[in-house]
């Protein structure tokens, strides 16, 4: 019996250490993912051998590719967004000129990203990213009904100011390439529709996080991880922000 119990307690140690050793492993297994994509192409590494052999021209290669990335979304003829973590503003762009801009109150953003080296960051943040795929409780183009009236006294009847409507909860869900996802929710939750949203958002962070954890035990072959960058702002900023980009949009991350 105290052979069988010792036998018990040893597997399920073993079982316990397998799974730390496979969630911790997850986001360095997207990290190596994430360098491949600049490892792996031999030209593109032939061309960029000092950013490769020296770590520490790191910041120098971010700041460069930042600018070039700002360039590429002034040559775009629709509206871009700016992620500015540094300066912590939101900025839409137009042709190169801000046309608006948010401040960010607050962000997180995932561990994944100070891990990617140089030649990874010059080659994916050299030019903006582009939404694939997008959850908004926000209606990108809201429509007013009104019944139109039936005369001239009908309409001097129902004559008054408009009301502007209850504003809506706000939070934008982005999945972008290289399997980034990027969220912009508001910073407070009032009436009951806030707090209806509120709960969803919540429910998808915890979910966010179960399949970052458990996804790699189910598949582990497979990176199924998930960097995520959370930005929290002002409500409007976040209505704005969304109505004012196109559904396939170029973000520029300044990290």
């Amino acid at each position: 019996m105290k052979a069988l119990r010792i036998f018990f307690f040893t597997v399920i140690g073993i079982m316990v250490i397998a799974f730390l050793v496979i969630t911790t492993t997850a986001p360095l297994r997207k990290v190596n993912e994430l360098n491949k994509i600049a490892t792996s192409d031999s030209v593109f590494m032939n061309k960029y051998k000092a950013i490769a052999k020296y770590p520490e021209l790191l910041p120098l290669v971010k700041q460069k590719a930042q600018l070039q990335a700002q360039i590429a979304i002034a040559e775009d003829d629709s509206i871009g967004l700016v992620l500015n973590f540094k300066e912590k503003r939101a900025s839409l762009m137009l042709k190169g000129v801000e046309i608006h801009s948010s401040p960010i109150i607050s962000y997180d953003k995932d561990k994944v990203f100070d891990g990617i080296q140089s030649p990874a960051y010059r080659k994916i943040f050299t030019t903006p990213i582009h939404t694939v795929a997008e959850y908004s409780s926000v209606i990108k183009i809201p429509i007013v009904y009104k019944k139109a009236p039936k005369d001239s006294i009908e309409y001097m009847k129902n004559l008054k100011l408009p009301v502007a409507p209850e504003p809506e909860p706000a939070y934008v869900n982005y999945d972008l390439e290289y399997g980034f996802k990027l969220i912009l929710v508001q910073n407070e939750w009032v009436t009951e529709a806030d707090k209806q949203i509120e709960k969803k958002y919540k429910e998808d962070i915890k979910k966010l996080h179960f399949d970052n954890t458990f996804g790699a035990v189910l598949n582990y072959r497979k990176s199924l991880y998930t960097p995520v960058i959370n930005v929290v702002l002002e409500g409007k900023e976040v209505r704005a922000i969304y109505r004012a980009i196109p559904k396939e949009a170029s973000i520029v991350i300044l990290l």
